[in-house]
């Protein structure tokens, strides 16, 4: 992301940085995920200025009572206003979230992205797209960096995430409520997002009002941030792809030998090894740290591999049903 902050003319800088960045989804077809809020709303308003094609898709998960359904009429008053379709999906999220054993907030995020993904793999839609913006992306980087994380924790929100596009995460909070009021943009307030209970108004409520007052130019300083961090984090993951060619094997049978050997060459072992493990879903630090000095016969196991250490090799393989039911 390298256009920087303009608060003037969003409009233009929407419509250049869609034709820099976003010039593929040209004759696709398109959804964008509607809640009412002004995000979403804005992002509706841009594309239609900008006369890209789109069809909006709104989520009821039916836990604000009557807030709920007057978000749902909202949505599609405004699809009828902008002229363009509208999906509306309802759920039974309280029941989803106890049946699954998750929180009100997973299950909804769960369901709202298991239909959006449906919708794309049943060929109807190319792309969706979201409205995070910049102070999204901001949030994002705190809790992660609170809870502990890597290079790639530290990224904010990603840009393009497989069939998920977000073309405001070079726009503010601030710049889209300038844009709404400018063009007399009507949304729905939710009132959930005034409340502090959940981690990320807490940071959107408290902590990040405070950077922003010791930097003015926070926002533009973390752009540059993420864009350092992205790059850096490409030099690691070339680096790993490389590491990866030098102690890898592929067998016949599917499975991938390691060669323990080769990988005490390396100048972090522990670290490289995290790395090529963690996309087969091992990402337990202290397990894989522990590997190297292991006894053979050691085990690991993740969600759909198994890591065996057998002498001078480590041998990954995909888990049986049996296995997986230890």
């Amino acid at each position: 992301m390298d256009i920087k902050i303009n608060k003037v003319k969003m409009l233009e800088d929407f419509k250049q940085h869609f034709k820099e960045r976003f010039d593929y989804l040209n004759n696709k077809q398109l959804l964008i995920a509607v809640s009412g809020g002004i995000d979403s709303v804005v992002l509706c308003y841009l594309c239609k200025m900008c006369e890209i094609p789109f069809t909006m898709a709104h989520c009821n998960f039916h836990l604000r009572a009557e807030d709920s359904i007057e978000d749902q009429v909202f949505v599609e008053h405004l699809a009828k206003r902008l002229g363009v379709d509208v999906l509306v999906k309802e759920f039974d999220t309280e029941t989803y979230a106890n049946n699954n054993k998750v929180s009100i907030q997973i299950a909804a995020r769960e369901l709202r992205y298991n239909w959006f993904e449906s919708l794309v793999v049943e060929g109807k839609y190319d792309y969706l797209l979201t409205a995070h913006h910049l102070d999204d992306s901001i949030e994002t980087f705190l809790i992660n960096f609170s809870r502990g994380t890597g290079v790639e924790g530290l990224l904010g929100i990603p840009e393009v995430n497989d069939y998920i596009v977000r073309p405001l995460l070079i726009f503010t909070r601030d710049e889209i409520n300038q844009f709404a009021l400018e063009h007399n943009i009507q949304w729905r307030e939710d009132y959930t997002n005034a409340q502090t209970k959940y981690l990320r108004n807490k940071f959107r409520k408290l902590v990040v009002p405070i950077l922003k007052e010791i930097n003015p130019q926070f926002s533009n300083s973390f752009l540059d941030t993420i864009s350092n961090l992205s790059d850096t984090n490409q030099l690691a993951k070339d680096a790993i792809d490389f590491a990866f060619s030098r102690v890898a094997r592929y067998q016949e049978d599917g499975s991938i030998i390691f060669l323990i050997d080769e990988i005490k060459k390396l100048s972090s072992p522990k670290a490289y090894l995290y790395e090529m493990l963690k996309p087969f879903g091992f990402t337990a630090w202290k397990d894989i740290i522990h590997l190297l000095e292991a006894k053979s016969g050691k085990v690991i196991y993740a969600k759909e591999y198994i890591l065996l250490k057998d002498r001078s090799v480590f041998v990954l393989q995909k888990r049986t049903e049996l296995e997986k039911n230890k």
